[in-house]
């Protein structure tokens, strides 16, 4: 007979773990108690990040107010990302998290693109991409509009680390409970092998039903307590090394990530 779950642990703290305790606590408010483990003393890996448009469904299920955010986390709008140079040196092509035109009869748009200019109708397609003619003007505003040729999808450039402490005001005003420690042990259910008790460095003993790894590149639970193998895919993946590095802000903020290729890697520029 399977133990009801009335109490979760996530280990780790970040944008991994306090989204994780953030979205819990709001589907599951009544249902369970939720404790966040983390120590001062484990660095985070808090850079500018760069997201895709699903981070804004993920605060509407919040509820969070967007103002409040993007002053919080000193957010910036994003339109695309602009690749440079991948194809050759001076070569550039954008993503952007718009479509060109509309989509008719379940036949996507660049076909009758495609067909208008056989016929002599010659235009570029991107003078149908609505993000993409913001992004080159640098103009960007929220549209309220049923029209889809008029939506602009976006999502946001923010640092990392205040959007983690951001949602961390937002879980513990909800009721989730932070712990502040370091973990030395991990106990083991000794019938089933799940993971059943985190012991700190100062004595403290963390119980729980149910327990979530969010603790990164250390793996604690995971990893270390479960066993569970690193998958190697440095034969596929040969660059294995990140430097992030802020920089001054430019004069204008751009609403599109770059991502520029260089002989050995890439670099990602985020405002």
């Amino acid at each position: 007979m399977h133990k009801p779950i009335k109490k979760v642990v996530i280990v780790g703290g970040g944008t991994a773990g306090w989204m994780t305790a953030a979205l819990l606590k709001k589907v599951l408010s009544s249902v369970i108690e939720i404790e966040l483990v983390e120590s001062e003393d484990v660095g985070r890996i808090g850079v500018g990040e760069a997201t895709i448009p699903p981070i804004r469904d993920f605060n509407d299920v919040l509820g969070v107010n967007n103002a409040e955010f993007l002053r919080e986390t000193k957010a910036t709008i994003k339109l695309a990302i602009k690749f440079e140079n991948w194809q050759k040196i001076g070569s550039e092509y954008f993503h952007t998290f718009g479509a060109a035109g509309k989509t008719i009869a379940f036949c996507p748009f660049h076909h009758f693109w495609l067909r208008a200019n056989q016929s002599g109708y010659q235009t570029n397609l991107w003078d149908y991409d609505l993000n993409y003619l913001c992004a080159i003007a640098n103009k960007y505003s929220p549209l309220q509009t049923q029209n889809p040729l008029l939506a602009i999808p976006h999502a946001y450039h923010f640092d990392a680390s205040l959007y983690a402490n951001f949602l961390r005001k937002y879980s513990e005003k909800r009721g989730v409970k932070r712990t502040e420690g370091f973990i030395n042990h991990v106990s083991l259910n000794a019938e089933t092998g799940f993971v059943e008790k985190l012991h700190l460095k100062n004595d403290a003993i963390i119980e729980g039903d149910f327990f979530i790894d969010c603790s990164g590149q250390r793996s604690l639970l995971i990893h270390k307590a479960l066993g569970v193998g690193y998958e190697d895919w440095s034969h596929w993946l040969p660059c294995d090394r990140a430097i992030a590095a802020p920089s001054e802000r430019l004069t204008n903020t751009l609403p599109y990530t770059r991502s520029i290729a260089h002989s050995a890697g890439w670099q990602w520029r985020i405002p």
